[in-house]
């Protein structure tokens, strides 16, 4: 048997959620927001890599700052 009730509503909660954040402002913006979402929660290691993405995908220094939490310093050298 493949999951249960539980993982059956996570799935259409992550789906609702998606739906939701698409028609608001497309899918960039929900990627946008995953990607925040898990660089609050993520490790040192982790923040850096998230931090180039958001780099790349032209976030302002500062927002990646206060996403992450890595020093501007640190999030600048990334840059290079």
């Amino acid at each position: 048997k493949l999951g249960g009730d539980k993982e059956m509503n996570d799935v259409v909660e992550y789906v609702r959620e998606w739906n939701l954040k698409s028609a608001e402002g497309g899918f960039e913006r929900y990627v946008k927001n995953k990607m925040e979402e898990a660089a609050f929660e993520a490790e040192e290691k982790d923040k850096i890599t998230y931090a180039k993405g958001m780099l790349d995908y032209g976030m302002p220094v500062e927002a990646i700052h206060n996403i992450t939490g890595l020093s501007i310093s640190k999030i600048n050298k990334l840059k290079k």
